[in-house]
């Protein structure tokens, strides 16, 4: 079962000390160490029932992205664009399809967290570790 996870648009961004996030600060490479799935019903697939088997997230310099899942024996991946719009609202734009979608990201010295709220009211939660 393949699960389809959408770009983000991040509202809230900060990092641990605060203030809120930026391109520096998320810049650089992330292997994925933890996923959790809310989905719309109640039913919460954390990193055992989905199999997690890592993945990488590549924030570049040049406000890109690209992010790879391994999951439940399948590699799922996307890329796009990230805008910074203010504040602490930054765009994440889907190269394929253009869709942006609400989360919010916390960072710490070495994890970023992201939570995802695609359409149809579920929630994903992926935990990154700075590589």
């Amino acid at each position: 079962m393949a699960i389809a996870l959408l770009p983000l648009f991040f509202t809230g961004c900060e990092d641990s000390d605060g203030g809120d996030i930026s391109l520096d600060k998320m810049v650089g490479l992330y292997e994925l160490i933890d996923i959790t799935i809310i989905k719309a019903s109640g039913e919460v697939q954390d990193a055992n029932v989905l199999s997690l088997d890592g993945g990488y997230l590549n924030v570049r310099d040049d406000s890109t992205y690209s992010e790879t899942r391994n999951i439940s024996g399948s590699t799922e991946f996307e890329s796009g664009s990230i805008s910074f719009v203010g504040g602490s609202s930054v765009e994440l734009t889907d190269a394929s399809s253009g869709q942006l979608i609400a989360a919010t990201a916390t960072k710490s010295r070495d994890t970023l967290t992201i939570t995802k709220y695609p359409s149809g009211g579920e929630v994903h939660t992926m935990t990154w570790r700075a590589l």
